[in-house]
């Protein structure tokens, strides 16, 4: 298996993390061998393949008791794992596992102090954004899109780590991965309207068409409720530009794959 770890998380050894590559899976597919979209509309058999390997990779160093994923649908609403028992939620039967598998529904984030629960969301070209609290020994990721940056979901996977786990945000580390990013990035008039603070993180391409910087948008807002700039790592990669690397749903036309974002305590 391939992925990306980050700087500032790798730092704690009781975390495993990291963000899956396009190759360096098992899967035959025309598009990249280490697909990972398990809840994807196709390929979900080769998707799981990869995702037992990677599980089956991690558990070299760490067990994985869990699986827990998100079904995704650019809002966000936001789950603590801990709370399984009184969050709605799906048993992953669409897959054959003794381990315990849990689909998260109409979901973009995921918290959890549990231990040894893989959490995973999945990306193409929107932004994933971990959260860490080694003090509290809690985590999550929240999946950011253009859509759920609008609705500011990183600020909310903050606060939520403070509502949950008693976290303080001076404690949380942040990382802000790789994505579409500022070089690539050309959107219309309708998502522009949608950021009428962060008008500075736009660039006119053409005539109704802006190069969008969300990854600064994110940390801005997030700055904003007082994480300071050194709490925070901001992946350059660029899932457009690099198709050595990552799936990109736009620059394929969707014909394309699914990253997998991970973190487990």
């Amino acid at each position: 298996m391939s992925f990306k770890t980050f700087e500032k998380l790798k730092v704690y050894s009781e975390l495993i993390h990291g963000l899956t590559y396009k190759t360096g899976g098992v899967a035959e597919l025309p598009f990249g061998d280490q697909h990972m979209g398990v809840l994807s509309c196709h390929y979900r058999e080769q998707a799981w393949e990869n995702v037992k390997h990677l599980m089956a990779h991690l558990s070299l160093e760490r067990e994985v008791k869990a699986l827990v994923c998100t079904e995704q649908v650019h809002r966000d609403h936001l789950v603590n794992f801990d709370l399984i028992n009184q969050i709605p939620s799906t048993e992953g039967k669409f897959i054959e596992s003794e381990l315990p598998v849990y689909v998260l529904s109409e979901t973009d984030g995921v918290f959890t102090h549990k231990k040894n629960c893989l959490l995973m969301t999945f990306y193409a070209d929107c932004t994933p954004v971990y959260f860490y609290d080694p003090k509290k020994q809690a985590c999550g990721m929240v999946h950011s899109g253009w859509k759920g940056t609008a609705l500011k979901i990183a600020v909310s996977g903050a606060q939520f780590m403070v509502a949950e786990f008693e976290s303080k945000l001076e404690d949380l580390v942040i990382v802000i991965g790789p994505s579409a990013s500022k070089c690539c990035y050309e959107v219309d008039e309708i998502v522009l309207s949608a950021f009428q603070n962060h008008l500075d993180c736009f660039e006119k391409t053409r005539p109704g068409h802006y190069k969008m910087d969300m990854k600064t948008i994110i940390q801005k807002d997030l700055m904003a409720i007082g994480i300071l700039e050194n709490q925070i790592e901001i992946s350059a990669d660029c899932t457009l530009c690099q198709p050595e690397l990552y799936f990109s749903h736009r620059r394929d036309a969707g014909n394309t794959g699914r990253m997998a974002a991970f973190m487990m305590l």
